[in-house]
């Protein structure tokens, strides 16, 4: 069961990874824009930094939707496969 729960657990890593890195990205388009208004930067720093927040975003997105999917997975393989009818013969349950 430990190896089944690896890829849910890994995805949802990698989402904490992206929401550090959003955050991270946040935090530098806001010093940029303090170096542009302080005027010791120019625009071209805030682009970047405006940039790596929309790159982060996508990234967060990625991750959230490869979370979901393993999620979805694990659900699935979760599920049993056979059901008993009431006749007590196992029938193949339709997925």
């Amino acid at each position: 069961m430990r190896t089944a729960v690896a890829p849910l657990e890994s995805a949802r890593h990698e989402v904490d990874v992206a929401n550090l890195g959003v955050d991270l990205a946040r935090e530098e388009v806001v010093q940029a824009r303090d170096r542009f208004t302080a005027g010791v930067a120019n625009n071209i720093e805030v682009i970047s930094a405006q940039d790596a927040l929309s790159r982060g975003n996508d990234n967060q997105i990625q991750a959230l939707y490869r979370y979901n999917q393993a999620r979805a997975r694990h659900r699935a393989d979760a599920e049993p496969v056979f059901t008993v009818k009431r006749n007590g013969k196992l029938c193949k349950r339709s997925r």
